[in-house]
């Protein structure tokens, strides 16, 4: 019998006895109902049918899906209107039959628990169960009766049917499930809070809100903290509707509050549907007072339904659906992100001071620029609340003739991980409640049948992902070849442009991201996502400051990196802000050192630095460790011994037997070419050089001096690193005012090893005579090629 049910889908409107919707675009619409049971011998609970609709005209479909939520206790056929009335918009539309009894108010408007609205409605959409205080709770919902599982048989039941072959139902699910991304959500009242938890979850479409208020009674008497709480979804894309009189007595204050935590009216006023038209000033908040067409059975007027439910709705005065334009408005607008107004005043103590309104759904922070072409950041990203918000601008910003600011914005929202193979360059992650930003290169060769090793790479201070990714394109191309998923992510940037905070929280006054917490948070998404990563072959690499952040991160007790590799760095010296810390004045007060504790557990590593590097000086210069005592960190915690002190007074590792020096000469074309400002001179520069042929003008470009806080400081190279890497260097003739050519130069390798084949957590060092501070690759001409070396390495292990 329920084969010839479906076998009689497709039928026209007159079948359903309702009045047909009329969105003015006269596409037909075919709909049907079909049993959860059908879709999955599994769901015998809660088996009344769920409701299907899809418009005939193909041309006109939106390649999107509605998934629509019933309230506590209702049908999904019971807002049919609302389903054809999007089906003939374009959208394939589905409302579902879900656990919708009892209602989550049921056990959450009293209850100790404050996160019990939320917990309740996670385990409606995942199954996942939740253990909440009432021992006599009977809303326990199973992964096989979650929402989540209920869409996908549904979905895959329709895509797979020989009567709907030709209406694509498949391109709403993918290798990770459900395409989130092709999904709006909607839902009323219980099924409204569904809807918006999913809007946390998951970047969907848009969501459309019907009567929904959840409200904690006892012991706060206010609203869940989940509701302001960033979510995937921007709140440009979210719409509620709610009748007046439902929030007009008990709820008079709840649903408008809700509404302002959600970001919803940045956008417009709450305002009345019927005085006004299309398209409604642009307001995301939207009410009636129109008398709803049904009534309780003890005669009181039915406002919680009458924004939706087909009995309640009040009819326009040719006997249709009056809010058929309502519906359509909240399913088709489109609002851009707001952009924010700035004002400029003067406070009390003659500061000067810009505000603007606030829209939860966003993190920014204010840029300035003396030109209008160069924009350097000011303070650190932060969240953004929904109220006015002020920054008195830095007194040191005003001593110029004229400054522009400007504040970028972000909205927040995290990515939904794509499987297809490419370099996805728009990827964001929400965390600490600010908007990150990482490139993602899937090989070409991705199938879902291969567990994928995963390589998160760093850049270094001052670096953009898209500069360090366009220069390493070698590494992106290499992920094919060597079968590595790459992610390239960003540090935030603040007034010391973009810098990981590579260091314990000192807990002072001064700023501090948990960087650590974010690069774990995004390996765990990786995890959990649909590119089948093994989570025992995930590897962290960084160069610069990206590379301290990479030290730092090994010292972390609950990383999930299984090898590192660090490129040019160092640990870090110190937090690169004062104390007691003054955002008007950061120069002011003194310096605090960085903690940053030894390897939490023996991994294998691999290090290199270059001994002429002027960011990270090779012999170390207090407070900054050098290179060879970074090493020793490595052999103290991986077994192979603490660190020496040799007779020069160097810090370094215990000497080992696996260790080799090679000389490379080039000529031509072949010799590596490096600027002159990323070069330290040698110890008896500058007479060296022009004793070798140089003219004195070019010798004396090296950077000699370097400050030091107040102090200048000498730059030479030690003679004993120079006695361990020789080199000779030339002008560049084609740019000798700017760059130097390597004619010849010293490459070393150690290894720390248990045995000699034994690569168990082995620690291998790189030092270089020269090439700059840089991650090199092919195009630097250099012996060491990262992007083919830190691959290979991680290979290994």
């Amino acid at each position: 019998m329920k084969h010839i049910l479906f076998a009689m889908v497709l039928v026209s409107l007159t079948t359903f006895g309702q009045a047909q919707p009329n969105p003015g675009n006269g596409n037909s619409v075919v709909s049907t109902y079909i049993y959860p049971s059908l879709t999955d011998p599994a769901l015998t609970n809660f088996n009344d049918q769920h409701f299907v609709a899809l418009t005939t005209n193909a041309s006109a479909r939106l390649n999107k899906l509605l998934l629509h939520l019933p309230g506590s206790g209702h049908e999904p056929w019971q807002a049919t209107n609302f389903i054809l009335t999007a089906a003939s918009l374009g959208y394939h539309a589905i409302s579902i039959k879900y656990q919708n009894v009892p209602t989550i108010a049921t056990f959450c408007t009293i209850n100790s628990d404050l996160d019990c609205f939320r917990s309740v409605t996670e385990e409606n959409i995942t199954g996942a169960f939740w253990a909440d205080d009432d021992t006599n709770a009977t809303k326990q919902v199973t992964l096989t009766d979650s929402i989540t599982n209920r869409v996908v048989k549904l979905l895959t039941f329709l895509s797979t049917n020989a009567l709907a072959a030709d209406q694509d139902w498949n391109q709403f699910l993918g290798p990770d499930g459900i395409q989130w991304s092709k999904v709006a959500v909607s839902g009323h009242s219980q099924g409204g809070s569904c809807a918006l938890m999913l809007t946390k979850m998951y970047a969907v479409d848009r969501a459309a809100l019907f009567s929904t208020v959840d409200w904690i009674r006892v012991p706060t008497n206010d609203r869940p903290t989940w509701f302001a709480a960033s979510g995937a979804t921007p709140p440009e894309r979210l719409y509620g509707f709610t009748h007046f009189e439902d929030f007009g007595g008990d709820n008079h204050e709840e649903q408008p509050t809700i509404w302002q935590d959600l970001g919803m009216t940045a956008f417009g006023p709450i305002l009345r549907v019927e005085n006004y038209a299309l398209p409604f000033a642009g307001s995301h908040t939207l009410t009636t007072l129109l008398r709803p067409g049904s009534t309780k059975e003890n005669g009181e007027l039915e406002y919680h339904p009458a924004v939706i439910i087909d009995r309640a709705i009040p009819t326009n005065a040719t006997g249709g659906v009056t809010w058929v334009p309502v519906w359509s408005y909240m399913l088709t607008n489109v609002s851009a992100p707001l952009a924010a107004n700035l004002t400029l005043t003067t406070n009390s103590a003659g500061g000067r001071v810009l505000s603007w309104q606030g829209n939860s759904g966003f993190s920014s922070q204010f840029e300035h620029s003396r030109d209008l072409t160069n924009w350097l950041k000011l303070d650190l990203p932060a969240r953004e609340v929904n109220a006015i918000m002020s920054l008195e601008i830095p007194p040191y910003l005003l001593d110029d003739e004229q400054r522009f600011f400007r504040l970028s914005r972000q909205a927040l929202v995290t990515s939904p991980i794509p499987t297809a193979a490419g370099f996805h360059t728009d990827m964001s992650f929400v965390h600490g409640g600010i908007a990150r930003n990482y490139f993602l290169k899937i090989p070409s060769n991705w199938t879902a049948a291969t567990n994928w090793p995963v390589m998160i790479v760093l850049p270094g201070h001052g670096q953009s992902i898209t500069e360090f990714a366009s220069r390493q394109a070698e590494l992106v191309g290499l992920a094919d070849s060597e079968g590595f998923i790459v992610v390239f992510a960003e540090a935030t940037a603040g007034i010391d442009s973009y810098k990981w905070f590579a260091f314990d929280d000192p807990h002072l006054t001064q700023p501090y991201v948990d960087d650590a917490a974010f690069l774990i948070a995004l390996a765990d998404q990786l995890k959990a996502s649909g590119l089948n990563v093994n989570s025992n072959r995930l590897y962290l690499a960084g160069f610069s400051n990206g590379g301290s952040m990479t030290h730092y991160m090994a010292s972390r007790t609950n990383h999930p990196f299984a090898a590192f590799a660090i490129m040019e760095s160092g640990t870090a010296s110190g937090t690169g802000f004062r104390e007691p810390y003054d955002r008007l004045n950061p120069d002011a007060g003194i310096n605090v050192a960085a903690q940053v504790p030894l390897p939490w557990q023996p991994r294998p590593v691999l290090l290199m630095n270059m001994a002429t590097s002027v960011p990270w000086v090779f012999e170390g210069r207090a407070p900054i460790r050098g290179a060879r005592e970074n090493v020793a960190r490595w052999t103290q915690a991986n077994g192979f011994g603490g660190p020496v002190t040799n007779g020069l007074g160097i810090i370094g590792p215990p000497s080992t037997p696996f260790n080799t020096t090679s000389n490379w000469t080039v000529v031509g074309t072949a010799r590596p070419r490096v600027a002159y400002d990323d070069i330290r001179p040698d110890h008896n520069w500058p007479t060296n050089l022009i004793a070798n042929g140089w003219n004195a003008n070019d010798a004396l470009r090296f950077p000699y001096f370097t400050t030091q806080g107040t102090n200048s400081v000498d730059q030479r190279l030690p003679e004993w690193v120079r006695a361990i890497y020789p080199h000779s260097l030339s002008p560049d003739p084609a740019a000798p005012g700017k760059f130097v050519r390597v004619d010849s130069g010293t490459m070393t390798v150690e290894i720390w090893r248990t045995a000699p084949m034994n690569r168990t957590n082995e620690v291998i060092f790189v030092g270089l005579s020269d090439g700059g501070h840089q991650w090199p690759n092919a195009a630097d001409k250099l012996p060491f090629n990262a992007n083919v070396e830190v691959l290979r390495f991680f290979e290994a292990h």
